[in-house]
Parts: structure tokens; C-alpha cells; sequence
């Protein structure tokens, strides 16, 4: 199949494709998703194309307080990245962007950073109810073993 024809079929796809988030623009550069403020660094506005933006986010970047958009083959891919002071958070953290850029965009390919003004804090399941059966278990079987060495210790005596 030639390019032309694969061009046309994504464009075909992208635009029968729903966004999975409200993302509505505001102004030049800034916009919001799903009701939070979100601002372009203004240096990048130029390589940020606003509809290849809503049409290929997803909600789980919503967790990051920058995200770093870049095309390679005419398709956009986005990568999350917190505060440097974020807590809980084993990165990658916006100190790293610089480096991500050099190592992971093509040489000279379009990118462009977006700051999540409001991003969500990180929440994480507990697995406490687990750790506490596993505690009660070994108790259990502590106190048997106890039971048992002290009925020994009975009928030695």
C-alpha cells in the first residue's frame, strides 16, 4: 500500500475517532481538559497543532503536571512527567525533559511542552487488607507453635 493511501486511512480514522476527554481551547495558549487549566509554553505554540492534541490524548496524562508532545512519522506521541517536588512519585520528573528531548525526539522533529496547572494528585491502592491477613496468619502460627512448645515443656517436666 503506498503512503499516500495510508496518510488518507489514518486521517480517515482520526477523524471518526471521539476524544476521550472535553478539551476546549481558550486562547493561544491555553486550554482546558476535562474542566483543568492547561497552558503551552509559549516557545513551542508553533509546533503544537491544537486538534492532533485532543484527538490523541488520554486521561491518564491528566496525573502529570507537564506532558512533552513530538511527532515522528506525522504521528504525535506524548510522555507525562511531574514536579521536581511532586511526593509519591518515582518520575520522570521535568528536570529529565531536556534529556528525554536529546535522546528520545527525532533530530529536528517538532515537539512542544504543555503545562498541567491543575494535575491530579497521585492516588494509590493500599494493600494494607493483605499485609494485615499475612501479619494475623504468622501470629497464628506463632501462637500454635507456642502452644505446642509449652505442652512439651508440660510433659517433660
Amino acid at each position: 500500500m503506498e503512503k499516500s493511501a495510508l496518510v488518507e486511512l489514518l486521517a480517515e480514522k482520526n477523524d471518526q475517532q471521539a476524544p476521550m476527554a472535553k478539551i476546549i481551547r481558550q486562547f493561544d495558549t491555553e486550554f482546558t481538559v476535562n474542566d483543568h487549566q492547561y497552558e503551552i509554553d509559549p516557545k513551542f505554540l508553533e509546533s503544537f497543532d491544537f486538534e492532533d492534541f485532543r484527538h490523541r490524548y488520554n486521561p491518564a496524562l491528566s496525573q502529570y503536571d507537564y506532558i512533552v508532545g513530538d511527532y515522528s512519522y506525522d504521528q504525535l506521541r506524548m510522555k507525562g512527567f511531574f514536579e521536581v517536588d511532586r511526593a509519591n512519585v518515582d518520575g520522570p520528573f521535568a528536570n529529565q525533559i531536556t534529556d528525554y528531548v536529546l535522546e528520545m525526539v527525532n533530530f529536528g522533529a517538532k515537539y512542544f511542552v504543555v503545562h498541567n496547572l491543575e494535575a491530579r494528585p497521585i492516588t494509590r491502592r493500599s494493600n494494607s487488607g493483605h499485609q494485615d491477613s499475612q501479619k494475623r496468619k504468622r501470629n497464628n502460627n506463632s501462637n500454635k507453635n507456642n502452644r505446642r512448645k509449652n505442652a512439651q515443656k508440660k510433659r517433660l517436666r
